[in-house]
């Protein structure tokens, strides 16, 4: 039988791990739309201003929105990894 306070490190280490890979994600889409708004700016982007600026909006909040999301999930799964397990309850956080 595991040892619970092992399930717990290793529970948090994936989430940890989510969270990395999330933050990465974030950060990319970050980029994204501070390249958008550079190339914009500078007048070398071939869409319309008022475009560019649209969605470098959408792209910074979608990657603040998802970071939150991030942040949250990774909260959850460490709350739920030192919680301890309910009796007759499976391990459904990370199976789908």
């Amino acid at each position: 039988m595991d040892d619970p306070k092992d399930r717990s490190i290793a529970d948090v280490s994936k989430a940890a791990t989510a969270l990395t890979l999330r933050a990465a994600v974030c950060a990319y889409i970050g980029y994204l739309a501070w390249q958008l708004l550079s190339a914009v700016r500078a007048g070398e982007s071939p869409i319309p201003s008022w475009a560019g600026w649209l969605i470098s909006a959408v792209f910074a909040l979608s990657a603040a929105a998802f970071f939150l999301f991030a942040i949250r999930q990774f909260r959850l799964a460490r709350k739920a990894a030192k919680s301890p397990p309910v009796s007759g309850e499976d391990d459904t956080l990370w199976k789908n």
